[in-house]
């Protein structure tokens, strides 16, 4: 539902002259996600999508309409452009140190141990396999 909201003023200069502007305001869709972080996702370094992490807790996956390579996972197959997770994604988190590496890079680089997104950028240069994953502005 829109809000109309009417504002009148005066100007001095001009003995009380009213202006009269009508403003419509139309909120926000009730499943609009802004995106948090972003980060570009390459295979064999080639760009392959972007991956992002939305306000309400979920991520986002997307192929580059230009990329015809390898899918970033075997249960990501690019016939499926866009994919959406509830939690962070299974195959991004697979790369992820764990023990005693991810104790050093959370101390390290002062990371929160839920912020899986965050290690990610902090590692994605040197993962394993063939992915490399870099923060995007």
């Amino acid at each position: 539902m829109a809000e109309s909201v009417t504002p009148t003023g005066s100007d001095n200069r001009n003995n009380a002259i009213s202006t009269t502007a009508t403003v419509v305001i139309y909120p926000l869709s009730e499943t609009a996600a802004f995106v948090m972080k972003l980060a570009r996702i390459y295979q064999q370094d080639q760009l392959a999508g972007l991956l992002e992490a939305l306000d309400d807790g979920s991520y986002r996956f997307t192929y580059d309409t230009a990329f015809h390579g390898e899918p970033v996972s075997l249960t990501m197959p690019t016939r499926q452009r866009v994919w959406e997770f509830p939690n962070f994604p299974a195959p991004f988190e697979g790369l992820l140190p764990e023990g005693v590496q991810l104790d050093a890079l959370l101390r390290i680089r002062k990371l929160d141990r839920n912020d899986l997104f965050g290690q990610l950028l902090a590692v994605g240069r040197d993962v394993v396999g063939s992915l490399r994953i870099e923060a995007a502005k």
